[in-house]
């Protein structure tokens, strides 16, 4: 091959590459953006912003006192004997019942230590799951929780099975009834607030766990200056962002608890994008959905 050929097979090589070169981000970025387009969001529940009004009735911080349990949630009049405390958490204990609450942390704990079998003193039947909820709602009003407050409930009954000593395993029981109920202001779910009660196989309370901070008297933003069209904007920004390339993308209202260092929260207002990846859903097994929250609050 002489000089010249050479210097033209190189040269039409090397235009060659710069060509491919250049055409991939065109079709990267082509594809980023059909890929955006194709997600299909679900705005329903972003069709009435929220108003910057606190509600009136509130929690108090006197809720987690013990005596406050003692005597409104377990209707005992005897004192508790205080076992130990640490820092805001103190912790009591009467014969039958144990208690830890945390007011700084807007948290109550109380177990029982009658065995878990033992028959409700007050029902002869088994309770059904409205009886169960009821009485749950009852309890958590009885605490000192605004009845506006209570939001979705959610019941599930833990199940148990015995194994014996030669490894054989038994049918499956009912170990106890758990009731949910999250935490709603203004019919908004608030992050990470909620109670969980549980009563045994009969109907007896066994256990409540309640995590529901008193709201501040003020220093709230629960509303939003952006519409529905422009937080899809940002959902599908901050989708991108992450990489994702969710399918369908549902955007709802949620406020987010912001901790005082006296205990109290306030709350701003968020959306968050909920989905499911593409990568991680098969025809078997649905992982649980990612949650993106983007800031929308009224200081914005």
């Amino acid at each position: 091959m002489t000089t010249r050929m050479r210097f033209v097979v190189e040269t039409l090589v090397a235009t060659s590459c710069f060509i491919l070169m250049a055409g991939a981000p065109a079709r990267a970025g082509q594809e980023d953006a059909a890929s955006s387009s194709a997600i299909a969001f679900d705005l329903t529940d972003l069709s009435k912003t929220p108003a910057n009004i606190a509600p009136a009735a509130m929690l108090k911080r006197a809720s987690f006192q013990v005596a406050n349990l003692a005597r409104n949630m377990l209707n005992i009049q005897a004192p508790f004997t205080t076992v130990g405390k640490l820092r805001s958490r103190e912790q009591s204990e009467t014969a039958d019942w144990w208690v830890e609450v945390d007011a700084l942390q807007g948290r109550a704990l109380l177990i029982s230590k009658r065995p878990a079998g033992e028959p409700a003193a007050t029902r002869a039947t088994a309770p059904t799951r409205a009886a169960l909820k009821e009485d749950s709602m009852r309890l958590l009003k009885s605490f000192g929780i605004p009845y506006g407050e209570l939001g979705e409930v959610v019941q599930t009954a833990a199940m148990g099975q015995v194994i014996t000593r030669d490894n054989q395993v038994g049918a499956p029981t009912l170990h106890a009834h758990k009731t949910f109920v999250f935490r709603t202001v203004n019919g908004i779910r608030v992050d990470g607030h909620r109670s969980v009660i549980t009563h045994t196989p009969a109907g007896a309370l066994s256990r409540a766990l309640i995590k529901w901070p008193p709201l501040a008297a003020s220093g709230h933003r629960m509303t939003s200056r952006f519409t529905p069209a422009e937080i899809q904007n940002l959902a599908q920004q901050a989708i991108s962002a992450r990489g994702d390339h969710p399918e369908k993308v549902r955007l709802r209202w949620r406020y987010e608890p912001v901790s005082t260092p006296t205990g109290e929260v306030v709350l701003k207002l968020r959306a968050q994008a909920v989905y499911h990846t593409r990568e991680g859903k098969t025809e078997e097994h649905i992982g649980e959905p990612t949650a993106v929250n983007l800031d929308v609050s009224g200081d914005n």
